[in-house]
């Protein structure tokens, strides 16, 4: 008989720790549920923080997402081309006449290109003209009047009707007596100079600027003051803004120049009288019939063909040639007028 029984059932043993902790558990008795509210607090804080987390995430994901597209933008701005539309440059001029040579830049990035005497050329905001020795330029503004440029000058035109003069001088001729003209400013660095209705010129030199007024009035603003001056003044701004002053006669040699590129604003076919009122307004000359009734004739008298490069003097004396009139200087600020009888 063997020393070892086998068992005659299989039922799994058990340990004797097994049976410790089976009497502490009933010892111990049934686990005692929390009350109510304090079980409702709780879920509720849980909850609580639940939501936080979810929010928290969910603006995560949409930073995200916005950095995301804001990328998604700056990449399509920088690979597309832009398709907004461009505003386009404003004439602030046209050439009328150049006498010599002149040349014109659009921006600082361009050459310098020669004006063509023959060939009106369009001027945009932004453009530098600059002329050379002996040589004059004379322009058409866009809102009325005309601009002409002395010799050795150079000049930008900007916005607002601005007109910085760097060197040599300009003169502006508002091209009537009313002042119904856009306004112009002449900008210099010691002085800014507005019209008022009239005929007046800005030379850059030493000790300053000097401005004379042939007609009508203008502003001018220095450094120290702002005042108005009138027909016949001559002032010269010094550095430091004060001023000089003295004056000037319409038809000072001074202006003569002005005369090489003066605008023929009469047109061919265009009666006498046209002709006779350029004439005293370019020359600053008084013109005077030797008797009443030729004044009415000379509105009458139309003229045929058109002296559009001469003088004022000179196309006087070329057109009377066509007519029964003739003039004659008296003085040396009068034309006198006559003519044979009808």
């Amino acid at each position: 008989m063997s020393k070892y029984t086998t068992p005659q059932h299989n039922e799994p043993t058990r340990d004797e720790g097994d049976d410790v902790l089976a009497l502490l558990l009933k010892a111990a008795g049934s686990r005692q549920q929390p009350p109510q509210a304090d079980y409702e607090q709780v879920l509720g804080v849980a909850t609580a923080a639940w939501r936080q987390r979810i929010r928290r995430r969910q603006r995560l994901t949409y930073a995200a997402m916005a950095a995301g597209i804001a990328s998604v933008a700056v990449l399509a701005a920088t690979l597309l081309p832009d398709r907004r539309p461009t505003m386009p440059a404003l004439t602030f001029a046209t050439t009328d006449a150049v006498v010599g040579t002149a040349m014109i830049r659009a921006d600082d990035d361009a050459d310098w290109s020669w004006l063509d005497p023959e060939q009106p050329v369009k001027l945009i905001q932004g453009t530098r003209l600059r002329t050379g020795p002996a040589s004059a330029a004379g322009l058409l503004l866009a809102k009325g009047g005309s601009l002409r440029i002395d010799a050795r000058s150079e000049v930008e035109f900007r916005a607002d009707g601005r007109v910085l003069l760097s060197a040599g001088a300009v003169y502006f001729d508002s091209g009537s007596r009313d002042g119904e003209v856009e306004p112009i400013e002449i900008v210099t660095p010691d002085s800014r100079v507005r019209h008022l209705g009239t005929q007046f010129e800005v030379r850059r030199g030493q000790p300053g600027s000097r401005i004379r007024v042939r007609e009508g009035r203008v502003m001018i603003s220095t450094r120290l003051q702002d005042f108005e001056t009138a027909a016949g003044d001559e002032l010269t701004v010094l550095a430091q803004g004060s001023v000089q002053r003295a004056s000037i006669a319409p038809d000072d040699p001074g202006w003569e120049w002005v005369q090489t590129v003066a605008p023929a604003v009469y047109a061919e076919d265009q009666p006498l009288s046209a002709l006779l009122d350029w004439v005293t307004r370019e020359t600053g000359r008084q013109i005077y019939f030797a008797r009443p009734e030729l004044e009415f004739r000379a509105h009458r008298t139309i003229l045929h063909g058109s002296p559009r490069r001469l003088m004022p003097m000179e196309a006087l004396a070329v057109m009377l040639q066509t007519t029964d009139f003739h003039y004659l200087v008296t003085g040396g600020n009068e034309i006198l007028i006559d003519a044979g009888s009808p």
